[in-house]
């Protein structure tokens, strides 16, 4: 007996800044359009410590189990229209997900039988035949309240099923105060771990160089690619990462060219975090990085979200990447690599 099993293809590409202000407008759009994100992490190359609003950087996130119809309630989403929410009883290619988009906008991946019971205007999956994509923008006109659109939507999803939820939930600094005046939800900070690396070996980029160079046969710097599959493995920690000689776990080199940084920094947040907190950390690395140096943010996207980037769908095949990678140099300029699974639209 044989059995064919799916090749994973991960998409990776690289997006090149030039200098200004301009592009970095193009990389907040691609961060804040990116939803759900469940860890960042930064590799400050720079020294034993981060720059002090870093070092100090506390996140946090909600969970609740709610009804989906709370996301109906007056105010939920007008006075919260930053919130981000992600339901957690099922997976993506297991079960029904349901998602709230900012600002407002409802979206539900759901198996046949669920989509024909719930009799809600749906599409079909671009992934998956069995399955339907349902979206609702609940700040449109026409499902404000009292119109015949959102009495339906809400006899639909409390009647027809009484749809109820664990969620995990998040929003920008600016609307905290207004979330937890609608939403009861439990607070939770989100677990970081920071570590000091001593004698790391460094590959050697430049900001002009996004696929590496040679000259005269002999390779000046590395790539993107290259170097992405280098902060893999160190995010790992595979012990050839540092150059040891002695390693039987991993055959894995580092890039090369190479510098020793006498110190290095890796910091990682877990929960669910928002994307606008993202970009802040990203210009607090743009601001503090010196010039001829590089630093990189690390960013995974939940597996089981409905959407990657803005409205895209996303679902899991045989994994469900939809991370990416900044590079950030001394110059003003950056490198923006996305690495997506199979079933996923690149942007």
């Amino acid at each position: 007996m044989s059995f064919t099993f799916p090749f994973a293809k991960t998409h990776l590409r690289l997006h090149q800044s030039g200098e200004g202000d301009a592009q970095w407008e193009r990389l907040k759009k691609r961060v804040l359009e990116h939803h759900f994100n469940h860890a960042v992490e930064i590799l400050w190359p720079n020294g034993a410590n981060l720059p002090p609003e870093l070092e100090s950087l506390e996140l946090s996130y909600h969970t609740a189990h709610l009804p989906l119809s709370h996301f109906l309630r007056p105010n939920v989403l007008q006075k919260c229209s930053s919130l981000a929410a992600l339901s957690l009883d099922d997976g993506i290619d297991t079960g029904n997900v349901y998602a709230i988009l900012p600002p407002g906008k409802l979206t539900m991946s759901l198996d046949k039988d669920t989509s024909e019971e719930l009799g809600l205007d749906s599409r079909p999956s671009r992934f998956d035949k069995y399955r339907r994509i349902v979206e609702v923008d609940l700040l449109a006109e026409r499902f404000s309240e009292g119109k015949p659109s959102r009495e339906r939507l809400q006899w639909c999803i409390t009647d027809r099923l009484a749809l109820e939820m664990d969620f995990v939930l998040c929003c920008n600094s600016s609307d905290e105060a207004q979330f937890c005046s609608y939403t009861a939800a439990e607070k939770r900070p989100c677990q970081r771990v920071t570590r000091v690396l001593e004698g790391l070996v460094l590959p050697v980029l430049h900001p002009s160089e996004p696929t590496g160079s040679l000259e005269g046969g002999e390779k000046r710097y590395s790539g993107a690619a290259e170097v992405c599959t280098w902060i893999g493995a160190l995010s790992c920690d595979i012990e050839s990462i540092r150059d040891e000689t002695d390693c039987y776990v991993s055959t894995y080199t580092p890039p090369s060219p190479s510098v020793m940084a006498p110190n290095a920094v890796r910091s990682l947040w877990r929960g669910m975090i928002h994307s606008e907190h993202i970009y802040k950390i990203l210009m607090s690395v743009r601001d503090h990085i010196v010039e001829d140096s590089w630093a990189a943010v690390c960013v995974w996207g939940f597996d089981d979200s409905p959407v990657s980037w803005k409205t895209n769908e996303h679902s899991y095949h045989v994994s469900g990447d939809n991370n990416y990678t900044v590079f950030v140099f001394g110059n003003g300029q950056y490198w923006f690599v996305p690495a997506m699974g199979t079933y996923d639209i690149v942007p």
